[in-house]
């Protein structure tokens, strides 16, 4: 607005200029031929001197801007009424001069100032004849001080043009800005639109607050840079759906997949029952009850193991943490599984240096991975076999807890892999029937929650020790 205005009084100006010099030499245009008419110039040479200086004081008492030359054919100045030394010049363009005696262009007309050559000036002149012949020419300078601005500070034009400018900047600021305002405070309510939606969840409970101080810019620059944090956030939010979509095929794979076989155990064992079912002696029959019995007790368990860890890889919440006795939660799940031990004589010994060792953990999870690791030893564990529970006192915050055996341990080709989902060793799948192959992966997968990892070994006379650490309160 400013440049617009600056370039608006910069064009009046020259405008108004333009008009002010066309309207002088349109008035002032017969003066040179008047003189001419009046005065005998060129016809004594001697007192042209003295003709030129009436004619300038005559001039400068009607335009005391006005001042008079006597020019010869060439355009050389052979007379003025100035003192010595006065002229920066005393070569006048003629070209200008004969366009002023053709009348072949519009006014306003200049030419050759011969004060000051480079600032050429609007013009009076006329042709000076003697007996039929061209003498010179009488070259009147109408504005002899050069361009006048009519705005200078006591200029009544300059004035006003300046009041007319300044009102203009002031009503067009308000407008503008009112405008402005009726824009961005629509756009100001797309944003916070905008802004609150891209921090809400699919399915909100409560409804983020939306913070914009840590966008700086105007308002397009706020509402570009929320739409892209909410693409970002859309697209993240379409790559959990794509992972859980991921997740739900590959669990209805796995159930496909790893129910068929003790699915189709059960089913052949139940229709030898129905076919032979006259034929069977008692002990047969009931063999065949029990072993379909096992078939579908293996089938509950894997369908529940299947559940349990595609729920835990799923999760992308926070863990219900809380303050509890491990050493209690310890005591509890090893009586839980003492009637599993005894039935192969396996001992069951808990080493805590205190009986109140407090942990920060999901107490749900943390049972989970106690009965998972006992009950995986107690199948791995010989008869007549112990297994070792050992809390360590804690240290930084972290309790070290270990669970060993005297089974035969893992191989070591074994070892990376052990926490893999249906993992078995090759050598004791077909022993230890009654496994999924799912619980020390839900082991794992419970203990990354709490970001906790597991590790395994072979112990140095026999078995295996799993070790894994906990939060302390």
């Amino acid at each position: 607005m400013v440049i617009v205005g600056v370039l608006a009084v910069v064009i009046g100006q020259k405008s108004m200029q333009l008009y002010f010099e066309e309207q002088t030499q349109l008035k002032n245009r017969s003066i040179a031929m008047y003189v001419t008419q009046e005065y005998k110039l060129f016809a004594d040479t001697i007192n042209n001197g003295h003709i030129i200086n009436i004619l300038a004081r005559q001039a400068m008492i009607i335009n005391p801007i006005a001042e008079v030359y006597l020019l010869n054919p060439q355009g050389t100045v052979i007379s003025h009424p100035f003192p010595a030394n006065t002229l920066q010049t005393d070569q006048v363009d003629l070209k200008p001069i004969q366009e002023f005696l053709d009348g072949s262009t519009n006014f306003p007309l200049r030419s050759t100032d011969p004060k000051q050559p480079g600032s050429d000036v609007i013009f009076s002149a006329s042709e000076v004849i003697q007996d039929a012949q061209l003498k010179g020419y009488f070259y009147v300078v109408l504005n002899a001080s050069g361009s006048s601005s009519l705005f200078t500070p006591l200029s009544h034009i300059g004035k006003i043009s300046l009041l007319s400018l300044s009102i203009v900047f002031i009503l067009s600021l308000v407008a503008g800005g009112l405008i402005i305002r009726r824009l961005s405070a629509r756009l100001e309510s797309l944003s916070n639109t905008m802004c609150n939606f891209s921090h809400q969840e699919l399915m909100p409970e409560e409804p983020t607050a939306c913070d914009k101080k840590t966008v700086t810019g105007d308002e397009i620059d706020k509402l570009s840079a929320i739409f892209s944090g909410m693409a970002e956030r859309i697209r993240e939010q379409i790559q959990l759906l794509t992972e859980s979509d991921q997740r739900r095929r590959e669990l209805v794979s796995n159930i496909s997949h790893d129910l068929r076989t003790p699915l189709v155990s059960v089913q052949g064992y139940l229709e030898t029952l129905v076919l032979k079912n006259h034929s069977l002696s008692q002990e047969q029959r009931l063999a065949y009850l029990l072993t379909a019995e096992k078939g579908a007790r293996r089938l509950s368990q894997l369908i529940s193991d299947l559940f349990e860890l595609s729920k835990l890889e799923a999760f992308d919440g926070q863990i219900k943490k809380e303050i509890f006795s491990l050493t209690e939660l310890i005591y509890d799940t090893a009586q839980e599984c003492q009637p599993e031990a005894d039935k192969k004589s396996i001992q069951l010994v808990i080493k805590c240096p205190t009986n109140n060792i407090q942990a920060n953990a999901d107490i749900s999870l943390i049972q989970r991975v106690f009965e998972n690791l006992i009950g995986n030893a107690i199948q791995h564990t010989p008869r007549h076999g112990q297994i070792t529970i050992t809390l360590a006192p804690p240290t930084n915050q972290s309790i070290r807890i270990t669970i060993d055996d005297t089974g035969p341990g893992i191989n070591d080709e074994d070892l990376p892999f052990v926490f893999e989902r249906y993992y078995q060793s090759p050598s004791q799948s077909g022993e230890f029937t009654s496994s999924t192959g799912l619980g020390l992966a839900i082991v794992k997968q419970a203990l990354a929650l709490h970001q906790s990892e597991i590790q395994v070994c072979n112990k140095a006379h026999s078995g295996a020790q799993f070790t894994f650490h906990l939060l302390s309160q």
